[in-house]
């Protein structure tokens, strides 16, 4: 489109509006990269066990939680076994689940109603299917919906003998998030987490695991050797003692988060806000309005692989950005209303 990549403000990435902090920067710098990373991560192990109040063992770092995704789907699943996923979400639970030639079942949001989950019609169809995982994201990706405790334990009750993969991805914007290790405890739960999503670290490639260490120990007899390099082992390590930043970065996008949301509903438009770093946007033809952002310097993502071809999805950018994307957003309405 004639545009320089410098010129584009990059929203359909769900990343942090700000860099990683300066430990991190320091940490990955220092790096000596020549020998092979410790293949038990102790240190990291460590260091994230510390962050959540548990010990080393029950911490499974991987390269990215996408990588534990897929390795739950290895360990816990086979053919035809069955996975629950609740949907609209992250589309690599279905995929994970299904080279491992598992059923999957989709149980649908009610998109009239802030695409909430009818959680006791959910755990009336758990209990009838009996599926051997679900997968359930929260905040979900891409409404950014997240669940209450109450909500999630009695999803976790209705699975019998199953396993819930809670991943938590972006929790680290929630702001009074609750403590989900503790349901973790008997042993039926296994929580994703990622670092890289509110320390802007995407291509370091670093997630965890928590869950007792029978159950990690099931994923990790699936895991190779070294999955974690050294770069991603020392940026964790810094990151684990960087909660001042995790707050900072909270606050800066529960403030612009609002800000766009008002400015985009201004504008007409209908705004799930959710509680992560993004929001999903209800704009007609997904396709072409991202085209017609695009060009007017702002990169969205087209939701249509989520089942959803009318809205897009942004990621929350810096408080100084929020009128920049807003008036993209007009402009655009503008352009395909005299098109129509």
């Amino acid at each position: 489109m004639g545009l320089e990549p410098g010129a584009v403000l990059d929203l359909s990435q769900n990343l942090a509006p700000l860099p990683p902090p300066a430990s991190v920067r320091q940490a990955v710098a220092a790096c000596d990269y020549r020998p092979y990373p410790d293949p038990t991560y102790r240190r990291l192990r460590q260091a994230l066990g510390d962050r959540h109040g548990v010990g080393p063992e029950w911490v499974l770092p991987g390269n990215g939680a996408s990588e534990l995704i897929f390795l739950a789907c290895r360990a816990l699943l086979g053919p035809g076994d069955r996975a629950v996923v609740l949907s609209p979400t992250f589309g690599e639970y279905e995929r994970a689940a299904r080279i491992v030639a598992a059923q999957v079942v989709h149980l649908a949001a009610r998109p009239g109603e802030g695409f909430r989950w009818d959680i006791a019609g959910a755990c009336r169809r758990l209990r009838a299917i009996r599926p051997d995982v679900l997968f359930v994201c929260c905040p979900n990706n891409p409404t950014g919906l997240y669940l209450g405790q109450e909500e999630v334990e009695a999803l976790a009750s209705a699975l019998g003998g199953g396993v819930l993969v809670l991943d938590e991805s972006f929790v680290d914007f929630v702001e009074g998030a609750w403590d989900s290790v503790e349901l973790a405890r008997p042993g039926r739960v296994l929580v994703l987490r990622s670092l890289t999503k509110v320390f802007a670290l995407a291509g370091l490639r670093l997630g965890y695991a928590l869950g007792r260490p029978e159950l990690l120990e099931r994923l990790r007899a699936h895991q190779p050797t070294w999955s974690v390099n050294a770069f991603a082992e020392a940026a964790g390590i810094a990151c684990a003692r960087e909660e001042g930043h995790v707050r900072a970065v909270r606050g800066l996008v529960a403030e612009a988060r609002a800000a766009l949301a008002t400015g985009l509903r201004g504008l007409g438009l209908t705004v799930t806000e959710g509680a992560a770093n993004f929001l999903l946007v209800e704009v007609g033809g997904a396709r072409a309005f991202r085209r017609r952002l695009l060009e007017r310097g702002v990169c969205v993502r087209d939701c249509t692989s989520f089942g959803l071809p009318d809205h897009v999805r942004l990621a929350v950018p810096h408080p100084g950005q929020v009128s920049r994307v807003v008036g993209a957003f007009a402009e655009a309405i503008r352009e395909t209303r005299s098109s129509a």
